[in-house]
């Protein structure tokens, strides 16, 4: 429950920070944010709820439950180092790149870590955020 509240308050300040934005780039910045602490805090809902029904065990549902709090952590220090900025200099481009990195390591941590899973609906459910996960950051590499 406790993580569950955590990936939704992380959602839920992506989206305060993306009310500020005025400059195109840290708009996109902060759209990727959103949609990372979107499908993140899905994913993360999807995993509770599998074990709780039995579906996963705890075995299957934890190296992939401990890449949606890395990613969460990782947001969040990104959504702090935007909050209340109106544009990026290149050294902060160049500083979000580099925050972003655990991200995309911790994604591909999540697609090996789907070998794991039998059940092929549940595989494909978690792949698509996954997947939105990583579509997100090539997005803001992008712009960087």
């Amino acid at each position: 429950m406790i993580t569950r509240c955590v990936l939704f308050s992380f959602a839920f300040l992506a989206v305060l920070v993306l009310a500020g934005c005025s400059d195109k780039t840290l708009s996109t910045v902060a759209k990727a944010s959103s949609d990372i602490a979107s499908a993140n805090a899905g994913l993360g809902t999807t995993l509770i709820n599998a074990q709780q029904a039995g579906t996963l065990t705890a075995d299957q549902v934890r190296p992939i439950l401990q890449v949606t709090l890395t990613i969460a952590q990782v947001d969040q220090d990104v959504n702090k180092a935007i909050a209340g900025l109106t544009a990026l200099t290149p050294a902060q481009k160049t500083s979000i790149l580099a925050q972003l990195q655990p991200i995309v390591q911790a994604v591909n941590s999540g697609i090996a870590s789907t070998n794991l899973i039998t059940n092929q609906s549940l595989k494909t459910t978690i792949m698509a955020s996954l997947t939105a996960i990583q579509a997100a950051i090539t997005t803001v590499s992008a712009v960087l």
